[in-house]
């Protein structure tokens, strides 16, 4: 539980921070990955058409960014 508590306060520190800068390109990669962590697939896929704005981050942006992260932990954080 106290894996999961931190999750949310990054999350939260992430949120933050794109209220503060828009286009905070770490913190827009960082909450893609929670979100698709958290299987949030529509949250993933806003997060990574805002992040083809910036090519060195994300690579050649010609492919289909939807497919980035498709690796799912278990749920279960100890």
């Amino acid at each position: 539980m106290q894996a999961e508590n931190h999750l949310d306060q990054a999350k939260q520190h992430f949120q933050k921070t794109l209220y503060l800068e828009p286009n905070h390109e770490n913190s827009l990669l960082q909450l893609m990955v929670i979100a698709e962590y958290e299987g949030h697939d529509e949250q993933v896929e806003r997060f990574c058409q805002r992040l083809q704005k910036w090519p060195s981050m994300m690579g050649d942006t010609s492919d289909d960014m939807s497919s980035f992260f498709r690796i799912r932990p278990s749920k279960e954080l100890n």
